[in-house]
């Protein structure tokens, strides 16, 4: 698997135009500082070289996603599912979206905040959600709405 890593690694670093051995993957060999064990960890080090090359700047890990991601680093059991958030406000009736009264949805998404609007008017259920559902789609939220017990539940696209 380590090797497998390390081939996409250095592919994508590549195609960045990075050194392909700036970050590498492996099993242990560090130590956290923390009270678990390290040496059985998958790692990920920036291979800083001091023969001249330009490894400067700052390196982050922008995110960890997916089933194979939900598989490695997070200690749970059973099967992977999105994320979500549920409201509080009962939406089973009509719903009035005024212009900036209650009309902006503004969420962070994977570190990227994305601002939806909706447009004025009177809405059932299921025009609501449509509407929510157009404009989450509209600005590439990879966000969907629905309902869950008459209430909105916002949930994201991707698991882990």
């Amino acid at each position: 698997m380590i090797q497998e890593i390390n081939s996409s690694l250095q592919e994508k670093l590549t195609n960045l135009g990075f050194f392909p051995d700036l970050v590498q993957a492996q099993i242990g060999g560090i130590t956290s500082g923390t009270t678990e064990d390290d040496s059985d960890k998958l790692v990920f080090k920036i291979n800083m070289q001091e023969n001249g090359r330009n490894d400067s700047g700052t390196y982050r890990i922008d995110g960890v996603r997916g089933n194979a991601a939900y598989t490695l680093f997070y200690q749970a059991e059973g099967e992977p599912t999105p994320s979500y958030t549920i409201g509080i406000v009962d939406l089973s009736g009509t719903t009035e979206i005024e212009q900036g009264v209650n009309d902006t949805f503004i969420m962070d998404v994977d570190g990227v905040e994305k601002q939806i609007v909706l447009q004025p008017g009177t809405y059932n259920s299921t025009t609501l959600l449509s509407e929510i559902n157009s404009q989450l789609t509209a600005v590439n939220a990879n966000v969907t709405a629905s309902y869950f017990d008459i209430r909105l539940k916002l949930s994201s696209n991707e698991v882990g």
